[in-house]
């Protein structure tokens, strides 16, 4: 099943009812059926699905073959009802974005483009199959649309392939992007969804999200993937913010903060009851409308709550520290350390025997050896905020004893941070300073 949501509306659709349902959820925690429409030759394993105005578009395809994309007319949610239908224009997922709707079949290793400037009289305009070289399309299972470019998650080619579909009637490769298990972890790319310059893949048998840089079409490349905890992958069509839903397979929803791309990290997980949310999941506000494919089921879930990385009780939006490793986001960003990956804050990035953690705490720089540039690294300074010698009583520091000397006056003490200190003087006979160790930074 897939469920699209549209104002007060969702519209889900039955592979196993052949049906188009729609629910009325202008109260979330109650939603109510308004219709439900079976039509057993136009909607005949319908599986995918798109709401665009007054119209929903659904698509289909069988285990012998057959394949139609349908238009209904949804302007009444009570009363919705077939307008066309157009075979061999089928599949599992659609997309619709201007005057095209864009379909990928798994089945035929191919994705339709159909025009639907006229919803009344839809078009097949172009369409690209084959899989393996050179198109890479086998088992062409979900497709995403972003400016001249569609992308598509080629199942039994696990990759992730552009497609230049700048002119509908004639859509051509472009690159690809592929891997079973590390470091790209695509093994059976299930599902896409863009935003921005990445795309977010699913993939059902590596149980992963892999993060893809698309700011340059023609060379897609890693950003970052999470490989562990997301049982299945299926459905992934819903990237809003700093967080990817992921509905997985038997598994309940997975809910991913993507807020650094190349550090995916999960940042809850809903389980459910077996197959409550295995469909799809459609993500408008603080809500997911989630699809049951193999139970054939709707529910809506509250997801508002769900957004707490490292699980100390404070949602991301407000919580200074993510991933729970003491150091905070800020901290991390602005010295390139992964606000979402616990584990940075026991690495040395810098070898000044400071950890990154300790750095943190200490307010040195993580990325510096020497913070205060007095030849001494970091860990072994007693002072590592400042220069070697220290004027007592006072807040003036100085780089060595020399420039305190020449600085000082008459009976002031100079601390210096180390018991021995070599270093040639030139003094002045008529000033009478003391030298100490021992330095106290505070």
């Amino acid at each position: 099943m897939t469920v699209h949501k549209a104002g007060n509306y969702a519209y889900t659709v039955s592979v196993w009812d052949d049906s188009l349902s729609i629910f009325d959820v202008s109260t979330p925690s109650n939603p109510q059926l308004a219709e439900s429409l079976q039509d057993r030759t136009n909607l005949d394993g319908a599986i995918g699905l798109w709401i665009e105005g007054s119209y929903a578009y659904v698509v289909n395809h069988t285990s012998a073959g057959g394949d139609s994309f349908t238009v209904v007319d949804v302007s009444n949610p009570a009363a919705p009802s077939v307008v066309t239908s157009l075979a061999n224009s089928g599949g599992r997922n659609i997309v619709v974005e201007g005057n095209y709707a864009y379909v990928a079949n798994p089945n035929k290793d191919e994705i339709f483009i159909v025009d639907i400037s006229n919803p009344a009289v839809p078009v097949k305009a172009g369409s690209l199959s084959g899989a393996g070289e050179p198109n890479y399309l086998d088992g062409a299972h979900d497709i995403a649309k972003s400016g001249n470019y569609a992308y598509v998650a080629s199942r039994y080619d696990n990759a992730l392939v552009v497609l230049d579909v700048t002119n509908p009637a004639s859509p051509s490769y472009v690159s690809r992007i592929s891997g079973t298990g590390a470091p790209n972890y695509l093994n059976g790319a299930v599902g896409v969804e863009v935003s921005g310059n990445y795309a977010y893949v699913g993939s059902i048998t590596d149980s992963s999200l892999t993060v893809v840089d698309i700011s340059n079409p023609a060379s897609p490349t890693l950003s970052g993937a999470l490989a562990t905890g997301i049982g299945g992958a299926e459905g992934l069509k819903s990237v809003i913010g700093d967080y990817a839903y992921i509905p997985a397979s038997y598994d309940g929803l997975y809910i991913i903060n993507v807020s650094n791309p190349a550090y995916p990290v999960l940042a809850d997980s809903l389980t459910m009851p077996a197959n409550i949310c295995d469909g799809q999941v459609h993500v408008v506000g603080n809500y997911a409308y989630c699809a049951g494919y193999h139970n054939d089921t709707f529910d809506v879930i509250d997801v508002s709550g769900y957004t707490d990385s490292d699980c100390d009780g404070i949602p991301d939006t407000s919580d200074n520290d993510i991933d729970g490793d003491g150091m905070s986001n800020a901290f991390e960003i602005q010295y390139g350390l992964n606000p979402n990956d616990p584990a940075d804050a026991a690495y040395d990035n810098d070898g000044d025997g400071l950890t990154n953690l300790q750095e943190y705490q200490t307010g040195t720089d993580p990325t510096d050896l020497d913070t205060d540039n007095d030849t001494i690294p970091d860990g072994a300074d007693l002072c590592p905020l400042y220069p070697p010698v220290k004027i007592a009583g006072t807040s003036l520091y100085f780089s060595g004893l020399q420039d305190a000397y020449d600085n000082g006056v008459t009976m002031d003490t100079f601390s210096v941070q180390a018991d021995s200190y070599t270093e040639n003087l030139i003094f002045d006979l008529n000033k009478t300073v003391t030298f100490e160790g021992g330095l106290n930074c505070t």
